[in-house]
């Protein structure tokens, strides 16, 4: 069964036995919704993940959701030692990023609480942090990857100037 059927069939049968308690598609939204604080993975910024949050805690997420600034960014780079030159661009729900590889990526998101893309590694709709081994990206997702890649090349060249 593809993860996206099986995701739907979970969903759909905790809908309908109405227990009462949450269902979360990520462990930090649930380990975060138990100590009452907003997600430090930014999960806000990737909306198909949480239509089954509990209001309150979409709430305490949307309250502490805000994209770094360009500052932010180097100083948290730089308090990892990454790399200064790393290529970054602040977008909607992410900072999509270059050459980073997904740890470091790991650490900036936490620290900042704000999802980090990495574009050798994609996030794809419905499939937001499932291996994509055996996947094919579809034409669309295909042409979204590749104006990402463009978007971050012009941030790079932007910054430059």
């Amino acid at each position: 069964m593809r993860p996206p059927d099986l995701d739907v069939r979970i969903v759909q049968a905790w809908r309908e036995a109405k227990t009462g308690i949450p269902l979360f598609r990520k462990t930090s939204c649930g380990v975060t919704y138990g100590w009452q604080l907003p997600d430090y993975n930014g999960h806000l910024g990737v909306p198909e993940l949480c239509d089954i949050c509990p209001p309150g805690q979409v709430a305490r997420c949307a309250a502490a959701l805000r994209p770094p600034t360009d500052e932010e960014f180097r100083a948290a780079l730089d308090s990892f030692g990454f790399a200064p030159d790393t290529p970054f661009a602040v977008e909607d729900g992410h900072v999509l990023t270059g050459k980073l590889g997904e740890q470091r990526r790991y650490a900036l998101q936490h620290l900042l609480g704000y999802q980090m893309w990495e574009v050798e590694h994609p996030h794809v709709h419905a499939a937001h942090g499932r291996a994509l081994e055996g996947y094919e990206l579809t034409a669309a997702e295909q042409a979204a990857l590749d104006s990402a890649r463009d978007r971050l090349a012009a941030a790079v060249r932007e910054e430059d100037d």
